[in-house]
């Protein structure tokens, strides 16, 4: 049950797993699938920011969305500059959780 709950989410790749998500400087997301094609969606108000990674949850045209972001990945200061960016638009951070360390 629980596998086929993450692989219908993309979290084990399929149809829904994201290859990449984009932030325009005007506050536009852009969500690209594996296969290619890409989507304008907005981020839900249950995404969270946490001390040492982010929750994105968005809603697009072809469903909801997830990602999960880590502060130790590849790109650990674009990372920690969304997460300050999502701060500033009035994104919760996670019960109990920090601002990011520097």
């Amino acid at each position: 049950m629980i596998f086929a709950g993450f692989l219908a989410s993309g979290w084990l790749g399929g149809a829904n797993a994201l290859a990449s998500a984009s932030l325009s400087s005007e506050g536009v997301w852009w969500l690209v699938g594996r296969g290619g094609s890409g989507e304008v969606a907005q981020l839900l108000p249950d995404s969270r920011v946490f001390a040492r990674w982010l929750w994105l949850r968005w809603d697009g045209p072809s469903g909801r969305r997830q990602a999960l972001l880590l502060r130790g990945a590849a790109q650990a200061d674009a990372v920690r500059r969304l997460a300050t960016r999502l701060r500033l638009q009035g994104t919760r951070p996670a019960a109990g959780s920090d601002s990011l360390p520097s």
